[in-house]
């Protein structure tokens, strides 16, 4: 199947021999303009991530839904807490390949920085730079035609026409 249901996003696992079509309707979950989000083509030729709380597809019926995602780790005066909640059951730091249990909100952590906490079953969190460097970022401009690059009917039936030769007829 093309189409990957994840917590937050819809994953479209498209490829030039597998293209994926689809219906979307912008509907957001939560106070955005809709006119300031950008329509999704129907066809899809590469991969691509549609955040489920923007869009509603009808290809399945996914549906909109509010974003999930564990409380904020707050790391003060040598302590890890949470204000919004508890920690989930079993929650442990790890330490050189050993697993501690966190037992209590503040917790007052075994290793030294960067800490990593596992909540609940399968979700690692990092507190503290794992890794220092120098990094370049670098910013490009999204238009709907850079930010979707999907195949049209032109381009399928005449595929052996350059963009410009397409734009052209």
């Amino acid at each position: 199947m093309p189409l990957e249901e994840g917590t937050n996003y819809i994953f479209i696992l498209a490829n030039p021999d597998s293209i994926v079509r689809l219906k979307s309707k912008i509907d957001p979950f939560y106070d955005f303009q809709s006119e300031e989000i950008e329509e999704l083509p129907f066809l899809f030729a590469s991969p691509a991530l549609i955040p489920r709380f923007l869009y509603s597809l009808d290809r399945i019926s996914f549906s909109h839904k509010p974003i999930h995602f564990m409380a904020y780790l707050n790391f003060e005066e040598e302590k890890i807490f949470s204000k919004g909640e508890r920690f989930p059951e079993p929650s442990f730091e790890i330490v050189n390949d050993t697993k501690y249990p966190i037992q209590q909100n503040p917790y007052l952590p075994i290793g030294s920085i960067p800490f990593q906490i596992v909540r609940g079953e399968s979700n690692l969190t990092s507190i503290g730079t794992v890794k220092t460097g120098n990094f370049n970022l670098y910013q490009q401009k999204r238009n709907k035609m850079v930010s979707t690059r999907y195949l049209s009917l032109k381009d399928i039936v005449n595929p052996e026409l350059s963009e410009l030769e397409v734009e052209k007829k």
